[in-house]
């Protein structure tokens, strides 16, 4: 007998969560969208929910039907919203960036912690096939000791009135496409913070966003990695990593389209002198939808959280490098 699909609200309806996610959601055997909360509840019934609208997120994390939350807000909304949700008794799937600083993206975690709730960070890319074999072959030594990691997710986009450009809602290409750079790098590194950062490009708005970025990442013992994100095309999603033993480039995009068209996938691994070794070929995938039936699958008890591709100490790690970079940029929050 199938047990009953875990019950889900949105909090926001913006594009991203009307046009992928709930989709997304309603595709997922797994999970019903049984509510939505925004502002605008014209906005929040086109995501035709199977229960509620409610106009505040107060009221979504409120609700006794709904028994998890996907926060798609602005960045500055990430923490309060999540922690009300958790204190409500909902399990939590908030979008990346998960909050604005490590201190904030701590505090959650305690909050998820003393509510006896599952909180995760919807670094998405994390569920590829390709992104998991990788890890397995850096952890498991198919590359030696790793020296260098080279990662950027860079578009052109019109963010004319995005949040994206308001520093007040955490805009920046750091937090929005540089999070998954530094997410790649630390994916490698078994989730190991660096100890320092530089900037070696930027370009800044009049109120000192950041729609352009490139920053290295250091290690004591010597490995760095340069990550870069910005909003000035022409589009990238790209990553490689250079050990002692070899090393691997993974084939654009890096941060793979999903669900993916029907090309599939590549990951090549390269000899130490960067001549090709064997080319590891992927089918189709959909990682989002696969992230969304493994957090169902947390939520009703079928997985446990640790089997999750993301954890905590992966996302604390990725907001402590974002605070490094930040500093560097003059925007430290």
């Amino acid at each position: 007998m199938n047990p009953e699909p875990v019950r889900i609200g949105i909090a926001g309806a913006g594009g991203f969560a009307t046009n992928v996610m709930a989709p997304l959601i309603d595709q997922c055997p797994d999970l019903v969208l049984h509510a939505v909360a925004a502002r605008d509840a014209a906005r929040g019934a086109a995501l035709n929910p199977a229960g509620s609208v409610h106009t505040s997120y107060e009221q979504l994390a409120n609700d006794p039907e709904v028994d998890a939350i996907y926060v798609a807000l602005s960045n500055d909304l990430h923490q309060p919203v999540t922690e009300m949700a958790l204190q409500a008794g909902k399990h939590v799937l908030c979008e990346k960036p998960l909050a604005i600083n490590a201190e904030q993206a701590a505090h959650m975690f305690a909050v998820a912690e003393q509510s006896d709730r599952v909180l995760v960070e919807g670094f998405w890319y994390l569920w590829h096939p390709r992104q998991r074999a990788l890890i397995d072959l850096a952890r498991g030594g198919e590359f030696g000791s790793i020296n260098s990691i080279d990662s950027g997710f860079v578009f052109d986009g019109s963010l004319d009135g995005n949040f994206r450009l308001d520093p007040a809602l955490g805009g920046g290409a750091s937090y929005d496409v540089m999070c998954y750079a530094i997410s790649f790098a630390l994916s490698l590194l078994d989730n190991r913070a660096p100890e320092s950062a530089s900037i070696e490009d930027s370009v800044l708005t009049d109120q000192g966003v950041d729609v352009f970025a490139r920053a290295r990442l250091d290690w004591a013992d010597g490995v760095f990695a340069t990550t870069t994100g910005g909003f000035t095309g022409p589009e990238r999603r790209w990553g490689s990593v250079v050990g002692a033993n070899g090393g691997a480039l993974v084939g654009e995009p890096c941060f793979s389209h999903a669900p993916e068209g029907v090309g599939g996938t590549s990951l090549t691994i390269t000899e130490p002198d960067g001549s090709v070794r064997e080319t590891l070929t992927f089918e189709p995938s959909n990682p989002r939808a696969d992230m969304l039936s493994d957090f169902a699958g947390v939520v009703s008890g079928r997985i446990p959280a640790a089997a999750l591709p993301v954890s905590p100490a992966h996302s604390l790690a990725v907001m402590t490098a974002l605070d490094l970079v930040h500093e560097k940029l003059g925007r430290a929050h």
